[in-house]
């Protein structure tokens, strides 16, 4: 992932989707598989522990701590790098095109 994402890469959360959907769900159908999986985890664990056991506890922390936290400015700049960009780009735009209108002017 690092690899692909770059600069951009700022780590992972793993996450058990399965043990924290069974520890969160509330109305499952009877005879269905997965009424039948989350009894056999229960027969094990609380529901309580499900959620701690999969991370789904700490991803929601994390999440309502540190995503959450300063989100106006990180938009802010995320913004300001995306305009930054535009105006490189029109930087080099202009300079071409400006190079190509003096040609033509002493061409003439």
């Amino acid at each position: 992932m690092k690899n692909i994402l770059g600069e951009h890469y700022m780590g992972h959360k793993a996450v058990s989707a399965q043990m924290a959907f069974y520890g969160l769900a509330q109305a499952l159908i009877l005879e269905t598989d997965f009424y039948k999986n989350k009894q056999k985890f229960l027969e094990n664990f609380k529901e309580e522990e499900l959620l701690n056991k999969s991370h789904f506890k700490q991803l929601g922390r994390f999440i309502s701590e540190e995503l959450i936290k300063n989100s106006r400015a990180k938009i802010i700049e995320s913004n300001r790098l995306k305009e930054k960009l535009k105006i490189r780009n029109l930087k080099k735009f202009l300079k071409m095109n400006t190079s190509k209108e003096l040609k033509n002017c002493v061409k003439t």
